[in-house]
């Protein structure tokens, strides 16, 4: 379950990049300024979606694996169908 913090930022970089490798650090001030999250919640929420797997972190750049929880609850459910 994603915190507060974590779902205003995903919905915002999802609306800001889609699924785009970006350099999310550099966006930072226009993050937090469209979420009215501080510069630390904004980085916290950041650093929980990579860790929950909702972002891809790498060289520097990030992306956005799943948009929702949603999406990634029915993705998750459909690989674990083929599976079986």
């Amino acid at each position: 379950m994603l915190s507060d913090d974590a779902r205003k930022v995903l919905l915002i970089v999802w609306s800001m990049y889609r699924s785009e490798w970006a350099n999310y650090t550099k966006d930072i001030p226009v993050i937090c300024r469209r979420s009215g999250r501080t510069e630390r919640r904004a980085r916290d929420a950041l650093n929980e979606l990579v860790k929950l797997g909702y972002l891809e972190h790498k060289e520097g750049h990030t992306r956005v694996l799943f948009a929702s929880e949603l999406q990634r609850e029915k993705q998750m459910t459909a690989a674990w169908r083929d599976r079986y």
